[in-house]
């Protein structure tokens, strides 16, 4: 699947258009309904989500959605509310440009500061999956899983804990599960095998694949139910 994501580089014009933009419009014109996790005080959703797609128009997409997570609600300035930062990265989200920058750009860049549930929720549209795979599910949930984790635990799994990943290939690893999904219980399944990100989906009556990918620190602060973004 081709990404689209906030990737760029060199000096951006104040005026640059935010990239986030066209990807909101390709999510809003899927076949499917795109979901998120519910509104709560814990939570705040990245504006715009990253959608992956595949086709020219798209045969298949996905669309993630990421989250601002508050601790503590209400109290911005708590530094439970503050991401672990290292020295570089604090000065470089702290240094001003002699030159002005997008509005947007700024905006994700104060996203950085916070804890995130960082592409958390997926909405997936792949009829190709569908029709080829013994369980699409199976396979969009722990691609799911796995992409989270590489892009965000590797450090704490250790140099050779990348796409490898047999824990999430075992068994024991498998169970049922419902899934909240506008206030109705969907039967799907739950991936416990990797130990910092856990894994929950089902597949809707609509034909979406909805997978979430949460790390298991952040639990205690999140209610697991979803919902139809609404536009």
């Amino acid at each position: 699947m081709r990404p689209w994501g906030m990737r760029f580089a060199g000096v951006l014009p104040e005026d640059a258009p935010d990239p986030g933009v066209a990807a909101m419009a390709q999510a809003r014109a899927l076949p499917v309904p795109v979901r998120t996790l519910v509104a709560q005080p814990t939570l705040a959703r990245i504006a715009h989500p990253s959608l992956m797609s595949t086709g020219e128009p798209p045969t298949a997409a996905s669309v993630s959605w990421s989250y601002t997570l508050w601790r503590v609600p209400g109290a911005p300035d708590d530094p439970a509310n503050l991401a672990d930062l290292d020295d570089a990265t604090r000065e470089s989200l702290d240094a001003e440009p002699p030159w002005p920058r997008p509005a947007w750009l700024v905006a994700s860049l104060e996203w950085m500061r916070r804890p995130m549930l960082w592409e958390a929720v997926r909405t997936t549209w792949d009829p190709p999956l569908v029709a080829r795979a013994a369980d699409p599910l199976a396979d969009a949930l722990r691609q799911h899983v796995a992409y989270v984790a590489v892009n965000r635990f590797d450090e704490a799994r250790g140099p050779d804990a990348r796409w490898d990943r047999p824990e999430l290939e075992a068994a024991s690893a498998w169970n049922p599960a419902e899934v909240l999904v506008d206030g109705v219980a969907v039967d799907g399944v739950r991936l416990d095998g990797d130990p910092h990100v856990l894994g929950l989906g089902a597949v809707l009556a609509d034909g979406a694949i909805l997978t979430a990918a949460l790390p298991r620190a952040e639990l205690a602060h999140v209610r697991v139910a979803f919902e139809t973004v609404a536009w």
